[in-house]
């Protein structure tokens, strides 16, 4: 047992096994009452499945027959000893050529900022946001380690009772009443699909408490999503999408829960194990908070800019590596309140005494906004990075641009100090179309005569020289003529509905421009994400690029637009309201 205690928590901990992906593939094991991991550590392996999309079982034991005469779980063995021995998980896993820890050396840091162009860029910043805006921005790109100012990093303090405490895979006996009050777990739902059964059965097999009552607040579905939840007994209550949001489905959730303590997600997040909401629990309960939530796990087939998105936003909370414990920080300007504040809808734990006491009315958000009134009133809340669930969206770009657009209104709205630059809307749209062409040329022209596989360092050469040399002289093109698959249709419709509208304007200001570096800075988020999560470039991250590249446009437009919308004037009105009714929808 202690030995498969030990396969168990280095798998885990490994991120090489998606529970997501196993369930999906072995209906068999769904439909079981096991553990995927526990299934795949007893039988799994031994039958030839896979643990995830970047492990294949039977190639790593048919290319290293010491490994298979052994008889070791061959993802036990890769994670241990393997990876190290450059041992190949699958095929066409490995770069030809020079060695992957060969690095080229770098410029010294202060030679790369203070640039010709670094300083026209800060220039330019200063005009648009302020002194105090770019001494804020300055400071974090001269002292990365002041980035996380007014932090408490307190990883050591936090107590969680986690399955690597565990020598069995269940819950011991004297420790399974631990909760006798039972849990209530909160769901809107609409439309949840067939894989809403995975997470019903996960959440009924979830163990630690002595009761779990499950309530899905839904809004008119229309596919099996109710008769899948009354089969695992969960309490339905029905509403009308158009009183939808999501802090009324989640309030009226929480009304008829019977349990004091509350687990809010979503219909198409997973935990990875039995003992998820176990570990949630134990951080309540040990460590004076009032409320906690984690971190996602992005499901393998999520794109790479869903990837990034999260992986930069864990950076800013500062828990990618660590768990954190939030209270009112002394600064409270906007970035220290986000900092210190976010609690997340995927996955949040809290009594419903206390919730009931702080939630919020908020449309959009309500779950920092329910963090921020926790910690103004003296509370204590907890993010967790170590303990994650899983969930992820492959979304359009069109999305995106909403989201960029809905997100920098409701920061304008809720926070005074919010900086709104100085955008003028008749003088943005011709950025948006310079930029627009510009990438698609760069996908669909320059990219598809790069060779893969392809070093980071050689990448990273081809993106600086594309955003170095941002002129386009298809400012007369028109959209409708472009066809490409990395375009939705929603997208090239709203753009076309923005350029219609503008005037013809040849010789743009470069050195006001604000879509460029916007786009530069997201381009780099997007690199170093890479950086830190690859070793090199094949076919298929190259395409995921493409992709990412117009999903990350159309977050930057998303965005000015609504500075755009902000600094209206009358002229504007007319075109910005129908336009700002549209893109609020749906988000």
């Amino acid at each position: 047992m202690k030995n498969k205690w030990l396969e168990y928590f280095y798998i885990r901990r490994s991120k090489l096994f998606d529970f997501y992906y196993y369930l999906k593939e072995y209906k068999d094991v769904m439909y079981s009452d096991i553990d995927p991991l526990i299934h795949f550590i007893e039988y799994g392996w031994k039958e030839g499945r896979n643990p995830s999309s970047s492990f294949d079982t039977s190639f790593y034991l048919s290319n290293n027959p010491d490994v298979q005469r052994s008889a070791v779980n061959p993802l036990f063995h890769y994670i241990r000893h393997g990876k190290k021995e450059g041992r190949k998980p699958r095929s066409n896993s490995e770069f030809p050529g020079k060695s992957l820890n060969s690095n080229k050396s770098r410029d010294k840091r202060w030679k790369k900022i203070l640039t010709a162009q670094n300083i026209k860029k800060s220039i330019n910043f200063i005009k648009r946001y302020g002194v105090r805006s770019f001494y804020l921005k300055a400071k974090v790109v001269i002292f990365p380690e002041t980035q996380y100012h007014n932090l408490k990093l307190n990883k050591a303090e936090i107590n969680i009772y986690s399955t690597k405490q565990l020598l069995d895979f269940k819950v011991p006996p004297n420790l399974l009443n631990l909760f006798p009050e039972g849990i209530s777990i909160i769901i809107p739902t609409k439309n949840a699909g067939e894989e809403f059964e995975f997470l019903l059965k996960n959440l009924t097999n979830q163990e630690g408490f002595s009761s779990i009552e499950i309530i899905i607040v839904d809004s008119g579905s229309t596919d099996r999503t109710v008769d899948l939840a009354r089969n695992y007994h969960a309490k339905v209550i029905e509403i009308p999408s158009e009183k939808f949001t999501h802090s009324y489905s989640r309030s009226l959730g929480a009304e008829s829960a019977t349990n004091d303590l509350l687990f809010f997600t979503v219909q198409d997040a997973l935990p990875p194990d039995k003992l998820f909401l176990y570990e949630l629990a134990t951080v309540l309960r040990f460590n004076k908070v009032s409320a906690v939530s984690c971190a996602e796990t992005p499901r393998q087939n999520a794109d790479l800019f869903y990837k990034v998105i999260c992986w930069n936003h864990y950076n800013f909370l500062g828990v990618n590596e660590n768990d954190r414990i939030f209270s009112l920080p002394q600064l409270k300007d906007h970035v220290s309140l986000r900092r210190n504040a976010q609690l997340s809808d995927l996955a949040c734990m809290i009594s419903k005494n206390v919730f009931m006491q702080y939630k919020t009315g908020l449309n959009y958000a309500e779950d920092l906004g329910l963090g921020i009134n926790l910690i103004k009133a003296g509370h204590k809340i907890a993010f967790l990075g170590s303990t994650r669930i899983i969930h992820s969206h492959n979304r359009s770009a069109y999305y995106f641009l909403k989201r960029g657009y809905v997100d920098n209104l409701f920061l304008s709205d809720m926070f005074s100090d919010f900086k709104i630059p100085k955008i003028n809307y008749m003088e943005l749209v011709p950025e948006i179309k310079e930029a627009f062409f510009k990438i698609i040329n760069f996908i669909e022209n320059d990219m598809k005569i790069i060779q893969s596989p392809l070093y980071l360092e050689d990448f990273d050469k081809i993106i600086v020289k594309f955003l170095r040399n941002f002129n386009s002289n298809d400012n007369n093109k028109r959209i409708e003529d472009i066809s490409t698959i990395y375009v939705d249709g929603d997208l090239k419709s709203i753009l076309i509905e923005l350029f219609t509208q503008s005037p013809l304007i040849n010789n743009l200001d470069r050195k006001n421009n604000f879509i460029i570096p916007s786009l530069e800075g997201i381009t780099n988020v997007m690199t170093n994400y890479i950086r830190s999560s690859y070793e090199f470039i094949d076919s298929f991250l190259l395409e995921e690029i493409k992709h990412a590249l117009v999903k990350q446009f159309a977050i930057v437009v998303g965005s000015s637009l609504a500075y755009a919308y902000r600094n209206r004037n009358e002229i504007d009105e007319t075109l910005l309201t129908p336009l700002d009714q549209k893109l609020r929808g749906g988000v």
